[in-house]
């Protein structure tokens, strides 16, 4: 994703439509997928937001950890897991 969203500038003509169209089949299936978990489990949320929170999550994830002071990533992973 991260790459998606960092060159998506630099294609021209049917490779940027391309990628729209599979960034907008990420975003349709992670939606679907969020609203039936959300169903099942009686969850109180935006789905829009939290799609577009966690697609912020993965682009910006890389730049987060400080080896100095975070865990190493698997615990960071399980903890984000866990909340």
């Amino acid at each position: 994703m991260k790459i998606l969203s960092y060159e998506a500038d630099a294609l021209k003509n049917d490779f940027a439509k391309e990628l729209a169209a599979i960034r907008r089949e990420y975003h349709h299936l992670a939606v679907s997928l969020l609203d039936d978990l959300r169903r099942e489990n009686g969850l109180r949320v935006s789905t829009r937001i939290a799609v577009l929170s966690l697609f912020g999550m993965m682009n910006w994830i890389c730049t987060w950890p400080d080896s100095r002071v975070d865990y190493e990533a698997a615990s960071i992973a399980e903890e984000i897991a866990d909340a």
